[in-house]
């Protein structure tokens, strides 16, 4: 008898303290997933010499532009930039 009541107040205890845990989870979550998304920006808005191998998917829901540019100014040799943009 005092084993089925232990049980019983543990189980009820559980159950009472598990959502507790879970907000903690969540909360920590989205106290980490700013910085990982923040972090990612960064390293996506690099200017690019192509669009090929577009890194897990940096541009998105943007696109690619690449424009050739001359490099110095009196030069012929033009140079071919990248860039994500939302146009």
């Amino acid at each position: 008898m005092k084993l089925s009541i232990f049980f019983v107040l543990f189980f009820i205890a559980i159950a009472y303290c598990q959502p507790e845990f879970l907000d903690d989870e969540e909360d920590e979550v989205e106290e980490t997933l700013p910085v990982a998304e923040e972090g990612r920006e960064k390293s996506c808005i690099t200017w690019r010499n192509s669009c090929m191998h577009n890194d897990k998917g940096c541009c998105f829901p943007w696109s690619c532009v690449c424009w050739s540019q001359t490099v110095p100014r009196n030069s012929s040799r033009k140079e071919k930039k990248c860039q994500c943009r939302l146009w």
